[in-house]
């Protein structure tokens, strides 16, 4: 599973980012803030199923982040097309390097197990503190998930904010419409104690800081 995951990841991620720079105008910002030494936490705003692939176009194919590993929904959440309901989910999911946050068990230990694993393991890990897609890209509350990953393996987090993706249509990819940016942040380290008042505050921070980007890429 690991090695089709490397294989598949970079086959998608070279093929795609030609396609991404023709049709979206891609543009990366902030490249430089990632570490060269450790996995990390990516932190990102969700409004597009293409996120995934956009966050690892805006990698070099050398990166020691890629494959990058992503916090999904368990299968049972898939439900609302065909497409979805047969890829999502499912075996080819996983083999895209998505693994799923186990729902209604009230404890982040055992619901991101395979996480912490995968990071503890030197592997990057993907994850949407505000818990699920924004489709008019606007902030939502924040979850818990970033901050406890942060805490239980003193991962750094990154915070990136995807730009220009929501709302998307293909007669927008087809005629170049759209301008789409992924923004990397600086490093942020949860270093207090991991009490509940302190992981939700770090979450909260986490991101306002994803949010904070855009608006320095648009200056």
């Amino acid at each position: 599973m690991k090695y089709a995951t490397i294989f598949i990841q970079y086959l998608v991620t070279l093929l795609s980012r030609p396609f991404f720079y023709f049709f979206f105008h891609f543009k990366v910002d902030g490249i430089e803030n990632l570490p060269k030494d450790t996995a990390v936490v990516f932190a990102t705003n969700h409004t597009s199923k293409l996120d995934p692939f956009l966050l690892c176009a805006g990698m070099p194919l050398g990166s020691r982040h890629l494959p990058v590993y992503f916090v999904s929904r368990e299968k049972k959440f898939y439900t609302s097309g065909l497409i979805e309901r047969i890829f999502y989910g499912g075996w080819f999911f996983k083999l895209l390097g998505s693994y799923p946050a186990y729902s209604g068990l009230k404890d982040y230990e055992l619901s991101l197990r395979e996480h912490v694993t995968l990071l503890n393991g030197g592997k990057s890990v993907c994850i949407y503190p505000e818990g699920g897609l924004s489709r008019n890209g606007h902030r939502r509350k924040s979850r818990g998930g970033v901050a406890f990953l942060a805490s239980k393996t003193s991962s750094p987090v990154i915070p990136v904010h995807i730009d220009g993706i929501e709302d998307f249509t293909w007669k927008d990819f087809l005629f170049r419409r759209r301008k789409v940016t992924v923004a990397f942040g600086e490093p942020q380290y949860f270093k207090e104690q991991p009490l509940v008042e302190a992981l939700k505050a770090f979450s909260q921070f986490i991101v306002g800081a994803i949010y904070t980007l855009v608006e320095k890429v648009n200056k």
